[in-house]
């Protein structure tokens, strides 16, 4: 049976992006190929650092919880 881990939301500290955009690790611990992160969006911002795009090798999948 494969095991779990419970990271609590108080736990992790959001990360403020210079464009106005919140990100918080959500994965409890080290996964092979894979990170899930909970990104909030607030009105006109943008996800860039030091003035540039974020860009990385691999998918993003997102849902649309509040908002349009």
């Amino acid at each position: 049976m494969p095991g779990f881990a419970i990271r609590r939301a108080w736990e992790v500290a959001p990360i403020q992006l210079s464009g106005g955009v919140t990100c918080r690790r959500l994965s409890p611990v080290p996964a092979p190929n894979v990170e899930f992160f909970e990104s909030t969006y607030p009105p006109n911002a943008v996800s860039t650092a030091h003035g540039q795009f974020l860009k990385h090798e691999g998918y993003e999948v997102g849902t649309v919880t509040a908002g349009s």
